[in-house]
C-alpha cells in the first residue's frame, strides 16, 4: 500500500500526508474554542438559524432531522455547525438510541447575547431568505 494519500481539504487545494498522521478537515480554527473567536461564532449563518429555529420550539429542543428540515441546512453543515455550538456551551446533543436532541442552552451569557440582538433587531426576516 502506498504511503502517501491524497487527503482533500475544503476551500485549500488538495494536500498529502503519510498515512498513520493525523488529518484534519480543513477547519484547524475550529479544533479548539479558544481559537474560533466570539465574531467568528456570530459571523455564521448557520449559528443564527440554529439558534432562531431553537427558540421557535417549545422547550427549545428539537431533533437533528427537524432541525435540518427547518433551517434549509445540510447535515454536514448542521453537525460542522453544532460541533461548534457545542464548544462554546450553546448548545448540548443528547443521544437516546439513534436519535439525537439539540437543546439551547438558555443560562449560556451568550445565547441570552442572541436573544436579546434577536429579539431587538429583525434579522429573522433576512435569515429566511
Amino acid at each position: 500500500m502506498n504511503r502517501w494519500h491524497r487527503v482533500r481539504v475544503d476551500k485549500h487545494p488538495p494536500l498529502y500526508r503519510r498515512s498513520g498522521e493525523r488529518e484534519t478537515m480543513g477547519y484547524e480554527s475550529e479544533s479548539s474554542s479558544s481559537s474560533i473567536s466570539v465574531y467568528e461564532l456570530f459571523k455564521r449563518k448557520c449559528v443564527w438559524k440554529i439558534i432562531t429555529v431553537l427558540l421557535d420550539s417549545p422547550a427549545c429542543i428539537l431533533n437533528i432531522s427537524a432541525l435540518i428540515s427547518r433551517t434549509g441546512l445540510s447535515h454536514s453543515t448542521m453537525t460542522r455547525c453544532l460541533d461548534i455550538m457545542k464548544k462554546f456551551d450553546i448548545v448540548e446533543v443528547s443521544t437516546i438510541g439513534r436519535l439525537k436532541l439539540v437543546r439551547l442552552n438558555v443560562d449560556n451569557e451568550l445565547v441570552k447575547i442572541f436573544m436579546q440582538l434577536l429579539r431587538n433587531t429583525d434579522i429573522t426576516s433576512s435569515l429566511s431568505s
